[in-house]
């Protein structure tokens, strides 16, 4: 269970670094 605990986070982190990139390039706040 650790395991999917930390797969689960990993998704989380990379899904908000995404978006925060994907809002960057738009310029937006």
């Amino acid at each position: 269970m650790i395991l999917h605990e930390g797969y689960i986070y990993t998704v989380e982190r990379t899904t908000k670094t995404k978006s925060i990139f994907q809002c960057k390039n738009r310029d937006c706040k």
